[in-house]
């Protein structure tokens, strides 16, 4: 299951007067099948006016890919929603593809009369899955290697000390 954190931003362009785009998206946790999950972003027109030409992008880092088809992947995407009426709301769904352990998506939806909002998500692969699970962490490492050398070292004295206690016991017969 990937962790996703998600920001959601409304423009706050209404003091000029003009449109104002809304963007999310979902689901707040990605459960990823074979390193692949869908995200679906949610665009609103919320007035007063037409969003002329709305555009929504995005742009993808780390181990994301994004897709529309499954099969051609890339870094980028770009939607044209054309002109939103007011009250408007546009669902997309995209295919993330994780190809390490980390990365991230950027999600900006725009217009000619309106400001840029953006949307964030954070993509995790699974730590159950194969490729994150054969990466044993450095301290994982360091506590199983002095779990070893503990019981080297007591096992070495608990033989010197049986080993003592035989020779004495010659001496003294």
């Amino acid at each position: 299951m990937a962790n996703v954190n998600v920001q959601t931003h409304k423009g706050d362009t209404n003091l000029q007067g003009y449109t104002q785009l809304w963007v999310t998206v979902s689901p707040q946790k990605l459960n990823l099948t074979s390193n692949v999950g869908v995200v679906s972003i949610f665009v609103a027109n919320l007035g007063p006016g037409v969003a002329e030409n709305t555009y929504v992008s995005l742009s993808a880092t780390g181990c994301s890919l994004l897709s529309t088809d499954g099969e051609r992947w890339g870094r980028n995407l770009t939607f044209f929603l054309g002109n939103m009426p007011v009250r408007y709301t546009k669902t997309l769904s995209v295919i993330v593809r994780c190809n390490g352990t980390i990365g991230s998506i950027i999600v900006t939806a725009l217009s000619d009369n309106c400001d840029p909002v953006m949307a964030s998500i954070d993509v995790q692969l699974a730590t159950n899955s194969p490729s994150a699970s054969t990466q044993l962490p450095i301290t994982n490492l360091i506590a199983t290697a002095t779990i070893v050398l503990a019981l080297i070292f007591l096992g070495v004295y608990l033989v010197r000390r049986r080993n003592e206690k035989r020779k004495r016991k010659k001496k003294t017969k």
